[in-house]
């Protein structure tokens, strides 16, 4: 039985998304009334940027955790399927967690001393790991800091190698994207020192990162014939030829299951290529495929160079981005998007 792939009328979802927006806003005051007072002290009324990434009228607030559930300050029930980025990743207070952590802030938590508890946390990594050594860092970004700090002193290299629109925490020397091919700071970057010099990207990397970058294809499952073609790809044009054939082989994917290949990745592809009708189109299928990925179409860095066009900001209108209180282009100005 072949599938049914009649797209939605577009002012049914235009609507249905007015009517939830309204339901959301009502079903949540206190949180609304909390977004709008943090606004008077903190940046779009919340303590992190990306807390507003997702497509709701205002951030919700958490009153309490436990496990794998959450409750907001309006007495709504969650699963959390995100447990603080795995900062929680087995269960909000857990009571042996809880219990040893109410004993330690009795003794005391912040003398800039070190204590046994840490040369015990130390022997447990090394014996449940098997690396002898080990730095204790208290954000992801700090651990990020460290090791490019340590792999530049072991190896001498200064280069680091970052991908083009990934999240690489808050990592200075990550605050870049492409544009048309050159290596730039990201919007509203201030006062970042310009390591324009030292990083190189996926998409454009050196000549001597090649070969490696290939052997990465390689461990991810791609077959010697496609190696091939992608070496004779780079000795045409570069990464640049690489990227290209395996965006081609992307759409070919797509063609033979629409399912098994997103339409808003190629389209974000073709926008690195600077193919804005590719790019647009593309984008047309993403949305009429129903694409979860669209919940990015206002912050994804690749679009940069589509959002002046007026069929992108329709598209905005139609998946509902336009019903936000947020203002398009300024925060995305102001902040790094969490990729």
């Amino acid at each position: 039985m072949a599938p049914n792939h009649r797209p939605i009328p577009r002012p049914a979802i235009s609507r249905m998304f007015e009517r939830e927006t309204a339901r959301f806003a009502s079903s949540n005051p206190r949180s609304r009334d909390l977004a709008s007072r943090a606004r008077a002290h903190l940046p779009n009324g919340v303590p992190m940027h990306w807390m507003t990434d997702w497509a709701t009228p205002f951030a919700l607030f958490v009153a309490s955790a436990s496990g794998a559930s959450l409750k907001d300050v309006d007495g709504h029930a969650y699963a959390d399927f995100c447990l603080g980025d795995t900062g929680t990743m087995f269960g909000h207070v857990p009571p042996p967690v809880a219990k040893a952590v109410e004993k330690r802030l009795a003794l005391g938590f912040s003398a800039m001393l070190s204590s046994e508890d840490g040369v015990v946390a130390a022997e447990n990594l090394a014996a449940r790991f098997g690396l002898p050594f080990w730095q204790i860092a208290t954000t992801a970004t700090d651990a990020n800091r460290f090791v490019l700090r340590w792999a530049r002193a072991i190896t001498g290299r200064p280069v680091v190698l970052v991908f083009n629109g990934c999240y690489h925490g808050s990592v200075d020397d990550t605050f870049l994207r492409l544009e048309k091919g050159k290596t730039v700071l990201r919007p509203g970057v201030l006062g970042a020192y310009d390591f324009l010099e030292p990083v190189a990207y996926l998409v454009f990397g050196p000549a001597q990162l090649a070969e490696e970058l290939l052997q990465g294809f390689k461990a991810s499952g791609a077959t010697e014939s496609k190696l091939q073609a992608y070496r004779h790809a780079y000795a045409i044009s570069g990464w640049k030829g690489v990227t290209r054939k395996s965006m081609e082989e992307s759409v070919a994917e797509w063609k033979r299951d629409p399912w098994h290949r997103s339409a808003f990745e190629i389209a974000c592809h073709y926008a690195d290529f600077g193919d804005k009708e590719q790019a647009l189109q593309w984008l047309g299928k993403a949305y009429d495929a129903h694409s979860g990925m669209l919940i990015w179409l206002k912050t994804q860095p690749q679009l940069d160079s589509l959002r002046a066009d007026p069929r992108f900001q329709d598209l905005l209108r139609q998946v509902g981005f336009s019903l936000i209180s947020r203002r398009i282009g300024s925060e995305h100005a102001t902040a790094p998007h969490r990729v």
